[in-house]
């Protein structure tokens, strides 16, 4: 693999992780409010908006990092390895605690709307597919010298 594609793989990585964060800072106030108060937050359109440009952010960058690099060798790294996926493992049970304690923890609080229903799932997903990422780089960095293919069996 080319520097500069290796470049673009990394700036693919660097957008998913800025959208995982708009993400974050947009909705943990919120999950705060709710579990420290049990009123259910308001989220005005900005929190709304934040958050669908994390997922946009999020997505285009996933999706074409994943049509664009099949395969990326990384040097073997067994430490980075461990740490990318500590962070992919840390980054979905956190989303995962943030939506038991918005949505198990105080249900009472809830007012179930069809659109924040659908943003929290697409938000969920996306932390899920930025998860797979940092998965697919850890596995690159233990020495696989290549992505799993997703399509192969017990490949993710």
């Amino acid at each position: 693999m080319r520097p500069k594609q290796l470049s673009f793989f990394w700036v693919l990585f660097a957008a998913q992780a800025l959208g995982a964060a708009i993400i974050l800072r947009a909705v943990v106030p919120l999950y705060r409010e709710l579990a420290l108060h049990g009123a259910d937050p308001r989220d005005g359109p900005s929190v709304r908006l934040w958050a669908i440009a994390g997922l946009a952010i999020i997505h285009l960058a996933y999706w074409k990092a994943w049509h664009s690099f099949k395969n990326v060798t990384l040097p073997r790294q067994i430490l980075l390895a461990h740490l990318f996926q500590f962070a992919a493992r840390l980054n979905f049970v956190f989303a995962g605690a943030m939506f038991s304690v918005a949505y198990f923890a105080r249900p009472e609080h809830i007012v179930f709307q069809f659109f924040r229903c659908l943003l929290l799932l697409c938000i969920l997903f996306s932390i899920f597919c930025f998860s797979l990422q940092l998965e697919r780089i850890a596995n690159a960095f233990a020495g696989n010298g290549a992505f799993p293919d997703i399509n192969s069996p017990g490949s993710l």
